[in-house]
C-alpha cells in the first residue's frame, strides 16, 4: 500500500502503461524460460512430444515477435504521451538504420563481413530483415530518453550522446553472442574473439549509434522525449535487454553477461554523478510536493482546480510554473520606496532562471526543475524575459492608457505563460500558439476585472484610460465608486465592453485544444470555463468589482468544468463535420440538410446553480473558424455562404457579426441576415436563459422586418428558416404558417431573384414541411417539376422530393 501511493503521488502508476510492460515482461520470460528448457535440452522434449510442434514453431518466430512486440508496446506509448510528434524521427531512424545495415551486410562497412538467415523474417532487398532497423529505433529512443536525465541542458549535446550510444552498445554487448552464438540469426564471415563477433563490429555499432542519436537530436526530439515517463522508459529498456541477456546467463557466457552488467553499470555510475542531472520525480520527496501542491491550491482556487485534470507529474511541473509566476508578482507587490529592491530580486530572479537554463543549478528544487524542462523543450529564453518584463511594469502606481496597451501588459504577464505551458507539453505549431496567447489575453483581462477594487488600493488602474473616457470615467469616479458602491451604467457599460473582448479571446482559444495533449486540453477547457464564470459573478455582484471580490463557488466550479469537458467533447466531434462544412459553405444544395440540424433541441441542456441559472455567455460549440476576410460590403452571396458556415461554427459567427456592424450600407436583407445570426447564437449557447436571450434579441427584428418588407422572399424565408425548429411553447407556430403560406404565395415570382439551387431548395423546404393551401401546392409542384426537368440538364442525379 505504501509504494502504491508512492508511486502515485510522485505521478508514476499509470495502469495501463504498466499492463503493457507487463505484456512485454511476461512474453520476456516466456521465451527466456523456454530457450532454458527445451533450447539448451532439446532431449527433454521426448518426455512432453505434445509440446514439440509448439516448440519448433515458437523457437523459429520468438526472435521477430519480440520485436514486434517490444514496438507495438514503445508505439502505443508514445502514442499516448507524445501523440504523432515522433513519427518523423521514426521515420528517420528506420531510414538511416537501414541503409547502415546494408551497407554492412554487402560490403561489411562499419560492422565487418556478416549476412542474416531467414529466421528474422521479411528482408529488404534479400539482405535486411524488415525488424532489425525496427529495433534500432526500439533501443535507440529510450538511450537517448535516459541520458537527458544526466545532461539535460541544450549545451551538453556531446555528454548525452555520447552516454546514450553507450547505453545502446550495451545492449549490443549481450545480443550479438545471443543472436548468432547461441542462437542462428546472424553470421559472420570472419568469427571473431567475443563470442564469435569480431571487435569491428563494436566499433560499428558505436559509430551507428552515435550518428542515430545526433539525428535524433538535429529532428529536435527535445519537443516529445521529455514527455516519457523515465521510470516507465528505464523498465522498458531492461526488460527489452533482459531477453539477449537471460539467454546469456541461461547457457552460461558469464564473459559476455559480466560485460553487459559492466557497460550498464558505467552508464549508470555516470547518470548518478555531476550537478548537471535532471532529478525529475526524485528531485522533491513527497513532503516537499505536498507542500507544493497545498501552496498552488491556497493561492489559487481556479488554476489549481482546472489543474486536477492533468497527470500528478504534470500537475506538479504546472504548480512549479505557477509558483515561479506568483513569485515574481509578489515581489512586484511593495510599496514605492522598496521598487529598487524589487529590481534587483526581479533580476536576481531571472539570473538564477537563466542559471539553470543554461545547464546549472541553485539548489531550489521546484526552478531547477521547471527551469530544467523548459530548457529541455526548447522553449526559448526570450519568453521567461518578457514575463519579467511584464511584472516589472506592476512596480509602482500603474496606468495603462490606452487598449493597446493593456494587450501588451495581458501578453506579457499572461500569453507568454500558455505559451510556455505549450512548449513544456511538445506544443509548437504556430498557430496554436496563438491561440494559447489569445486564452492568455482572455484570461488575464478576466482577472483584472476581478480585482479592479484591489489593484486600486495599489495604485494600480489596469482599465484603459482611454476606454474610460469614451464612457465619461474618471480615476476620482472609481475611488467614489469604491468608497460609496453606486455603481453607474456608464461603469457597467465599460465593464461589459472589456468582458466582451475577453469573451471573443475566449472563442477564438477554443479550437486550439484540438492540437494539444488530451490532458493539456483537458485542463485548459476547465480552466477556461471556470474563468468565464467569474463574469457571472461579477454580473451577479452587481458590477461592484471595487468592493466585492468576484468568486465562483464550488458547486459551480464543478459544473463549470463539466461545461468545458462538454464543449471538448464537442469540439472533437464537430471537426469532420465543420470541416465538410468549410469545403462546401458556397454550395447551397446543403441548405436543405442545414436547416435540418440547424436548430432542433436548442433547450436541452437546462443546467442551473442554486436554483438561479448560471449567467454565461454564449458558449463556441464547433472547431475550426473558417478564415473569411471581408473586402468592403458584404454581398448577397457572401451573406448567404457566413450563414451556412454560422450553423456549425461560432466563431465564424462573431466575425460575421462584426463584420455587419461596420456596414456603412444596412438594407433590410442586411439586417434580416444580423437578427437571423443573432438567433444561431442561441444554437450555440449552452444555458437556457442565454438562449432566450438571443432569441429575444433576433426574432422581434425579424417580426417588423416582416410586417415592413411582407412581399420579400429572402426576408421572410430567414424568418421561417429562425422559427421552424423552435419549441411550441415560444408559440411561433403562427409565425411559421404566415411564412410557408407567404412563400408558397410568392415563390413562383421570385426565380429570376435567386441562385438555381437555392431556388429549388427554397421550393423543396416550402412543398416538404408546410402545411399550405392545396391550390398554392399544386402550383409549387408544377414549379418544382419543372425546375427538377431544367436541373436534369445539368445534375441528371438530382432527387424528386
Amino acid at each position: 500500500m505504501r509504494l502504491s501511493a508512492t508511486l502515485a503521488a510522485r505521478g508514476h502508476f499509470d495502469v495501463r502503461s504498466q499492463i503493457l510492460l507487463l505484456i512485454l515482461l511476461a512474453f520476456t520470460v516466456f521465451a527466456v524460460a523456454g530457450y532454458a528448457t527445451f533450447g539448451l535440452h532439446p532431449h527433454w522434449l521426448a518426455h512432453v512430444p505434445h509440446l514439440a510442434p509448439f516448440y519448433a514453431i515458437s523457437f523459429t518466430l520468438f526472435g521477430q515477435a519480440h520485436v514486434w512486440l517490444a514496438a507495438l508496446v514503445l508505439f502505443i506509448y508514445l502514442i499516448r504521451r507524445a501523440g504523432a510528434r515522433w513519427l518523423a524521427a521514426f521515420a528517420a531512424l528506420y531510414l538511416t538504420s537501414l541503409a547502415s545495415e546494408l551497407v554492412g551486410t554487402t560490403y561489411g562497412v562499419p560492422f565487418g563481413s556478416y549476412s542474416y538467415t531467414g529466421l528474422l523474417g521479411v528482408k529488404w532487398f534479400d539482405r535486411v530483415p524488415v525488424i532489425i532497423p525496427l529495433s534500432w529505433f526500439l533501443m535507440a529512443v529510450p538511450s537517448l530518453r535516459l541520458a537527458w536525465d544526466r545532461f539535460p541542458g541544450s549545451t551538453q549535446w556531446p555528454g548525452r550522446i555520447a552516454l546514450a550510444t553507450l547505453l545502446l552498445a550495451t545492449w549490443d554487448l549481450s545480443l550479438d553472442p545471443a543472436m548468432s552464438s547461441l542462437t542462428p540469426y546472424w553470421v559472420w564471415g570472419e568469427p571473431g574473439s567475443y563470442y564469435g563477433m569480431p571487435w569491428l563490429n563494436l566499433v560499428g555499432w558505436i559509430t551507428t549509434g552515435a550518428v542515430l542519436m545526433i539525428l535524433l537530436t538535429l529532428l529536435r526530439a527535445d519537443r516529445w522525449l521529455p514527455r516519457l515517463s523515465r521510470r516507465w522508459v528505464w523498465a522498458y529498456y531492461l526488460i527489452t535487454l533482459c531477453m539477449p541477456l537471460g539467454m546469456l546467463l541461461a547457457a552460461g557466457l558469464w564473459g559476455a553477461a559480466f560485460a553487459t552488467c559492466a557497460a550498464l553499470a558505467t552508464a549508470l555510475f555516470v547518470m548518478r554523478t555531476g550537478p548537471a542531472r535532471l532529478e525529475e520525480a526524485d528531485s522533491l520527496d513527497l513532503v516537499q510536493r505536498a507542500a507544493m501542491r497545498a501552496f498552488f491550491q491556497q493561492h489559487s482556487r481556479s488554476f489549481s482546480f482546472a489543474a486536477r485534470w492533468f497527470p500528478d507529474e504534470e500537475r506538479h511541473l504546472i504548480a512549479c510554473l505557477y509558483r515561479f509566476c506568483r513569485t515574481l508578482d509578489d515581489t512586484a507587490d511593495v510599496r514605492e520606496a522598496s521598487i529598487d529592491e524589487a529590481e534587483r530580486r526581479l533580476d536576481l530572479w531571472l539570473a538564477r532562471s537563466r542559471q539553470v537554463y543554461d545547464g546549472g543549478k541553485t539548489g531550489i528544487p521546484w526552478l531547477d526543475l521547471l527551469m530544467s524542462r523548459s530548457a529541455q523543450a526548447g522553449l526559448p529564453f526570450r519568453y521567461i524575459e518578457e514575463l519579467v518584463a511584464g511584472i516589472r511594469s506592476d512596480l509602482g502606481p500603474v496606468v495603462i492608457r490606452s487598449g493597446e496597451e493593456l494587450r501588451l501588459y495581458t501578453y506579457r504577464v499572461a500569453s507568454v505563460v500558455g505559451i510556455w505551458m505549450c512548449y513544456l507539453f511538445g506544443v509548437r505549431d504556430e498557430e496554436t500558439l496563438h491561440r494559447a496567447a489569445a486564452l492568455g489575453h482572455a484570461m488575464q483581462t478576466t482577472n483584472i476585472l476581478r480585482d479592479v477594487g484591489e489593484d486600486l488600493a495599489h495604485g494600480r488602474v489596469y482599465l484603459p484610460a482611454d476606454r474610460m473616457l469614451r464612457y465619461g470615467l474618471t480615476v476620482a469616479d472609481l475611488g467614489r465608486f469604491a468608497e460609496r458602491g453606486d455603481i453607474t451604467p456608464a461603469y457597467r457599460d465599460l465593464i461589459e465592453e472589456l468582458m466582451a473582448y475577453a469573451e471573443k479571446d475566449y472563442a477564438y482559444a477554443f479550437p486550439g485544444l484540438r492540437d494539444v495533449p488530451p490532458s493539456f486540453a483537458r485542463a485548459s477547457a476547465v480552466a477556461a470555463e471556470v474563468y468565464r464564470g467569474i463574469h457571472a459573478a461579477i454580473r451577479r455582484n452587481g458590477y461592484d468589482n471595487l468592493r466585492k471580490r468576484a468568486c465562483t463557488r464550488s458547486f459551480e466550479k464543478g459544473l463549470l468544468a463539466i461545461r468545458g469537458l462538454y464543449r471538448l467533447a464537442a469540439l472533437r466531434r464537430s471537426e469532420a463535420r465543420v470541416a465538410q462544412t468549410a469545403v462546401g459553405m458556397a454550395s447551397s444544395s446543403r441548405l436543405s440538410r442545414m436547416v435540418q440540424r440547424m436548430l432542433p433541441g436548442i433547450f436541452a441542456l437546462p443546467i442551473y446553480c442554486h436554483g438561479s441559472p448560471v449567467m454565461a455567455a454564449p458558449v463556441c460549440m464547433t472547431a475550426h473558424a473558417v478564415d473569411t476576410t471581408w473586402h468592403g460590403e458584404l454581398t448577397v452571396a457572401e451573406l448567404r455562404d457566413a450563414y451556412l458556415c454560422a450553423v456549425e461554427n461560432e466563431v465564424e459567427l462573431d466575425r460575421t457579426l462584426d463584420a455587419l456592424q461596420t456596414e456603412s450600407r444596412y438594407d433590410p436583407l442586411t439586417q434580416a441576415y444580423g437578427a437571423a445570426l443573432v438567433v444561431l447564437k442561441a444554437k450555440h449557447a449552452f444555458w437556457p436563459h442565454r438562449k432566450m436571450h438571443f432569441l429575444r434579441e433576433g426574432l422581434p427584428v425579424l417580426d417588423r422586418l416582416v410586417e415592413q418588407h411582407p412581399r420579400h422572399v429572402e426576408i421572410r424565408y430567414l424568418r421561417l428558416l429562425s422559427c421552424y425548429y423552435l419549441p411550441g411553447f415560444l408559440r411561433r407556430k403562427k409565425s411559421v404558417q404566415e411564412d410557408f403560406a407567404a412563400l408558397a404565395r410568392l415563390l413562383p415570382s421570385a426565380r429570376s431573384s435567386f441562385e438555381p439551387e437555392l431556388y429549388r431548395q427554397m421550393v423543396r423546404f416550402v412543398l416538404e414541411k408546410g402545411a399550405i393551401a392545396e391550390g398554392d401546392r399544386a402550383r409549387l409542384r408544377r414549379l418544382w417539376e419543372s425546375e427538377d426537368e431544367r436541373s436534369r440538364v445539368h445534375e441528371p442525379g438530382l432527387a424528386h422530393p
